[in-house]
């Protein structure tokens, strides 16, 4: 079972890979786009591990397993850190995640990124914002 102190950190490794992505998600004039859009999509991966993770971690302390980041997720939307609006952009998350970590194709590169601006940010900031209370 984790520990109250092993949750804040988790809470706060996932808030400070949240902020990293943030940080790449405006248009920055000094970096060309090919490079910003793969710092959006690995930062999007750091964020997505983090954001499992802690998932993960508040699924133990309520006395559940939740070993893979799909049952991680699961637990998020039974136990409404995620709405059930929200369970098509969660399964959404997860299968880009999968295509970032196993493939790379220029075409998916660009279809990942704007997912991750106009879909999983959103995601990211509510689960930052349900897990902190």
């Amino acid at each position: 079972m984790a520990s109250i102190d092993e949750g804040g950190v988790r809470l706060a490794r996932f808030r400070q890979t949240l902020a990293a992505l943030q940080e790449v998600v405006p248009d920055l004039a000094s970096v060309p786009a090919s490079i910003l859009r793969d710092s959006r999509i690995q930062r999007f991966e750091f964020t997505f591990e983090a954001a499992w993770k802690l998932l993960q971690m508040r699924a133990e302390a309520d006395g559940l397993e939740a070993a893979t980041p799909r049952k991680a997720l699961h637990y998020a939307l039974a136990t409404g850190l995620l709405d059930p609006e929200d369970e098509t952009t969660a399964w959404d998350v997860l299968r880009y995640r999968n295509l970032t970590v196993h493939t790379y194709d220029e075409a998916i590169a660009t279809e990942v990124e704007g997912f991750v601006i106009g879909t999983a940010l959103p995601l990211f900031l509510k689960i930052a914002q349900r897990a902190g209370t």
